[in-house]
C-alpha cells in the first residue's frame, strides 16, 4: 500500500522508497531544500496531487526496474491497469527521462515498446495541450522553465 507520494515521480509503498521508470516530473524543492517557485512549483504541485489522488492508500503493482543514485526502486507503477508514467506524460505533468535505448547509457532499457509508448504519450499531451503544454510550445522551453 502507498503510505506517502512526496512529489510527481517519488512515493514510498510498505517502507520503500520509489521513483517512476522513465519519466521526470517537476521538483517541488531545488537542491538547497528551498521551494520552487512560479511555474516551476505549481507543476510540481500539480504533478504530486495527481499521484496522490491516484495511488495514495492503494495497493498498486510495483515493477522494480533498478535503483538510481539516491538508492531509491526504480520501477514500473500501475494500479487498475493504469500505468503511471504514461498517465503523467498524458497529463503534461512530467518529461521522458533517465530512459535511453542507447546501450552505451546508464539509463538504457531493452523495452523499445515501453519507450516508443511513452514517446507516444508526450506527443498527444503536447497535441491535446495538457498540462504545461498549453503554456509552452517546445521541450526546450520546458527544460528551461521547469527543470
Amino acid at each position: 500500500m502507498v503510505s506517502s507520494v512526496y512529489d510527481g515521480d517519488t512515493f514510498t509503498s510498505k517502507g520503500i522508497r520509489y521513483r517512476l521508470f522513465g519519466i521526470d516530473a517537476p521538483e517541488i524543492k531545488d537542491k538547497n531544500g528551498n521551494f520552487t517557485k512560479n511555474n516551476k512549483h505549481l507543476f510540481a504541485l500539480k504533478a504530486r496531487n495527481f499521484l496522490k489522488e491516484n495511488i495514495l492508500k492503494k495497493e498498486i503493482e510495483i515493477i522494480e526496474i533498478s535503483k538510481d543514485k539516491y538508492n531509491r526502486k526504480v520501477a514500473k507503477i500501475s494500479y487498475k491497469n493504469k500505468d503511471f508514467s504514461k498517465e503523467l506524460l498524458r497529463n503534461g505533468l512530467a518529461i521522458i527521462r533517465y530512459i535511453s535505448l542507447d546501450v552505451k547509457s546508464p539509463f538504457y532499457t531493452k523495452d523499445k515498446e515501453y519507450y516508443e509508448e511513452l514517446l507516444n504519450e508526450v506527443y498527444h499531451a503536447k497535441k491535446w495541450k495538457k498540462g504545461f503544454w498549453k503554456i509552452y510550445n517546445s521541450d526546450s522551453e520546458v527544460e528551461k522553465n521547469l527543470y
